[in-house]
């Protein structure tokens, strides 16, 4: 396994959330995305407001709406076309979003939600996610990639959006998956800084011994690599990141979903 610490410690910072096919319309993406951001209103001030993409200064000015009634007319003009590979299936909504930050502190959000494909065409089943892109590690972003303000964001996602996978983990970690090319199946679930795992899938998996195992409210659990901020360039964090990632490995086959 490779490893070009470099890279990693360069790489951009991938907060998200994924699950599998779940048809749901524009008003219920609306809902949740509500929720979300009423739970970021107690986060981070950087994550609290999100902007439209515009080609001009005034276009990027526009602020997302936060009423559900007005963010669902919003995603019903990001309904993505019907895949010829799957006619029948509802493909979702497709939305991007930034935080206002320029520098060091800009952050990306990407909604992808509210599709019911199998996504089996090319070999992951994890369809619909909702992540936040944040810029590489600096001196100037030392407070907004802190473990402090990173862990609450997650679970923001995680209480909204209902996902099967959680994940906060420098972009270039996929250098490190198994495999050469790694193998994709991977990508269904994936380790990193701070891993969530819904019930009833995390019985499926046994943490590592180097990991820091904290229950979520709703039955899952929260596997972090460090309580620290995540070096990459750190042997011990990198290690016990990839141990997480390791861990997941009954998850990477399409599992339907557990008895219990």
């Amino acid at each position: 396994m490779t490893r070009v610490l470099s890279d990693l410690v360069r790489a951009p910072v991938l907060l998200d959330v994924a699950w599998p096919a779940r048809r749901e319309d524009a008003g219920a993406i609306a809902r949740r995305f509500a929720r979300m951001q009423e739970n970021l209103a107690r986060c981070d001030a950087r994550v609290r407001r999100w902007f439209e993409i515009g080609a001009t200064p005034a276009e990027a000015a526009v602020p997302l709406p936060l009423a559900p009634s007005s963010l669902a007319r919003r995603l019903a003009e990001s309904h993505l076309p019907t895949s010829a590979d799957e006619p029948d299936a509802d493909q979702g909504f497709d939305l991007t979003a930034w935080n206002g930050e320029q520098g060091p502190n800009h952050a990306s959000l990407i909604i992808q939600a509210g599709s019911d494909r199998s996504g089996l065409d090319w070999g992951n089943d994890m369809v619909n996610h909702v992540g936040i892109a944040f810029e590489p590690p600096e001196p100037a972003n030392t407070a907004l990639l802190s473990a402090a303000t990173l862990k609450p964001i997650l679970l923001a996602l995680i209480d909204a959006w209902e996902p099967m996978t959680g994940n906060v983990r420098p972009l270039e970690m996929i250098q490190h998956w198994l495999g050469e090319p790694p193998m994709m199946e991977q990508a269904r679930c994936h380790g990193g800084w701070m891993t969530y795992v819904a019930a009833p899938w995390c019985h499926e998996i046994a943490p590592p011994p180097t990991a820091i195992v904290e229950e979520t409210p709703n039955g899952g659990f929260l596997m972090l690599a460090t309580q620290n901020r995540f070096d990459p360039g750190d042997p011990t964090h990198l290690d016990a990141a990839l141990a997480v990632h390791l861990s997941l490995e009954p998850l990477w086959q399409f599992l339907e979903r557990p008895e219990v």
